[in-house]
């Protein structure tokens, strides 16, 4: 790790926040303001979430065991720079948020359906989802025979990880985390 790398990414940020974003603790542009929800996603955007030095494996990747399912939160790059991840949102408290990686996969590269053993089939899409503080918000969304499932317990496991998996081969890290 770089000297003052934790230093360095903190003056970075108060920078942006008192000089850029007039003292507010996230940019202007992220929040909602009333702007409907986009439904449709490029295929080619990107889609940026946090990561942590521990969930990335020797060849640069993020381990397959370190992605949420389902419904793994994520910004979409049309209203989002991929820093945007590491502000706190106001529901988690951490200090050391800032030192976080970014992460990030391709809408095109999100597995967009699996079949269980069982011949259950399954679906996955990006569905822009904002909130109040977050405009670029979406989430990664599971869907069981056509209705959406949020509870991990009623997905097949088999299915849960090979969707990791596919999912974690197509992630690139854009910012190295410092933690």
């Amino acid at each position: 790790m770089p000297p003052f790398a934790h230093l360095r990414r903190r003056c970075v940020y108060f920078f942006h926040r008192w000089l850029l974003w007039g003292g507010r603790v996230r940019p202007a542009r992220m929040y909602r303001n009333g702007r409907p929800v986009v439904p449709d996603l490029e295929n080619t955007e990107k889609l940026y979430f946090r990561c942590l030095r521990s969930s990335i494996d020797t060849s640069g990747r993020i381990k397959h065991a370190s992605i949420r399912f389902p419904d793994q939160s994520v910004n979409r790059e049309k209203f989002s720079s991929p820093t945007d991840v590491l502000l706190p949102d106001k529901s988690k408290s951490s200090k050391d948020w800032i030192l976080w990686g970014v992460a990030f996969v391709i809408v095109s590269d999100v597995p967009s359906e699996l079949i269980s053993d069982g011949g259950i089939y399954y679906s996955f899409t990006a569905e822009h989802d904002p909130l109040d503080d977050n405009y670029g918000h979406t989430e990664l969304r599971a869907y069981k025979s056509g209705k959406r499932e949020s509870k991990k317990k009623k997905i097949n496991k088999t299915v849960q990880k090979e969707y990791r998996v596919k999912l974690a081969f197509r992630t690139k890290v854009a910012v190295q985390p410092l933690v």
